[in-house]
């Protein structure tokens, strides 16, 4: 049971012991349903213990229903009648008998009462209101072998590769554009020069304002990488002792090796070794096998091993176009004079 839905006025009736019995096994069952609810009704006990269980007169507050039709009652008695000369309207008893002090002590006591749940029933529920104020974050996941096309709501594309995690809010905040990356995506981000445009990685932070480029972050590589297809990116590590930083403008790429610490920039004069994937194809150049099993495994969602280690350190030179994995094992067989094994989504390298 939420906060917001908690019947007050049968909490009274099961502390003050005026409840059915059906009601108060509801009650007590509601209590064993969450360790919230058995929190809920602890506080308000206090406010109950607080109050001493009655007003002024010794009657229950539970009674709160029939005191307003008690002093609805006594307001019937009362009759509206202009006084002379214009003067303003004017309230007159028509009862003989003064009310009694105690009547308005029990007033007063019906208001307090209420404002004692108020002040309850806001304690419950301020926390949620509150957090409104935050954006809502949604989390966007892929499979290997899986890729997804994605529009932001700020009209930027977003392409996530395989085996790759995005955090964004539904709607950006007035003021910025912010997503985490985990994996690897490739950004055309909307143009807008006063709400940059930034993406969090487990080691960066990139910022742009309108432009479009790649990101490959996995967790468990040695280095993250951005590759600027047009316009212009700021790229910064997150390093603790001394952050590193680059502009990098179009066609141009950064890599940051955690290893060694070092940022390095180049310039492109193949794009289709860092976009390929994006359009379902795999491209390399004196690439190491030992990463050419890992974009096989991402892209065909099978697990790469290697019969002999010495196999992982080889070189690879291919254009992977074929969506066949066959034909793509075909290719890097023939290419570095290997055997392999297909077999229940599990491929082997060996040595002929």
């Amino acid at each position: 049971m939420k906060a917001e839905n908690v019947n007050y006025r049968l909490l009274i009736r099961y502390l003050s012991g005026d409840c059915l019995d059906s009601e108060k096994s509801s009650v007590e069952a509601w209590i064993e349903k969450d360790p919230v609810n058995k929190q809920t009704l602890a506080e308000f006990k206090q406010i109950w213990q607080a109050s001493a269980g009655t007003d002024a007169t010794g009657r229950p507050w539970h009674q709160i229903d029939a005191d307003w039709q008690a002093l609805n009652g006594k307001i019937s008695r009362y009759s509206v009648s202009d006084t002379k000369n214009g003067s303003p309207a004017s309230l007159h008893v028509t009862s003989s008998k003064p009310a009694p002090i105690y009547q308005l002590i029990r007033v007063a006591a019906i208001f307090l009462v209420a404002a004692l749940i108020g002040i309850f029933a806001y304690k419950q529920v301020s926390p949620v209101e509150t957090s409104t104020d935050e954006p809502v974050l949604q989390e966007i996941t892929t499979a290997m072998g899986q890729r997804v096309n994605l529009t932001l709501s700020d009209g930027t594309k977003v392409i996530l590769n395989a085996d790759s995690k995005m955090e964004l809010p539904k709607v950006f905040e007035a003021n910025k554009r912010e997503v985490s990356l985990e994996g690897e995506a490739y950004f055309n981000v909307a143009k807008n020069p006063d709400k940059p445009f930034l993406i969090h990685t487990s080691g960066s932070t990139t910022r742009v304002l309108g432009t479009s480029f790649a990101i490959s972050a996995y967790p468990g590589d040695e280095e993250i990488l951005v590759a600027v297809e047009e316009g212009r990116v700021s790229f910064e590590t997150n390093t603790v002792v001394a952050a590193k930083q680059a502009t990098l403008n179009g066609l141009e790429v950064a890599r940051y090796n955690f290893k060694t610490e070092q940022l390095l920039t180049d310039s492109i004069d193949d794009l289709e070794l860092y976009l390929g994937w994006t359009k379902g194809y795999l491209k390399f150049r004196k690439t190491a096998m030992r990463s050419v099993a890992k974009d096989m495994e991402r892209r065909f969602g099978v697990d790469v091993v290697f019969e002999d280690p010495a196999i992982e350190a080889m070189l690879l030179t291919a254009h992977l176009k074929s969506r066949s994995i066959r034909n793509v094992l075909d290719v890097i067989s023939m290419s570095l004079d290997l055997g392999y094994e297909l077999q229940d989504n599990r491929v082997t390298f060996y040595n002929r």
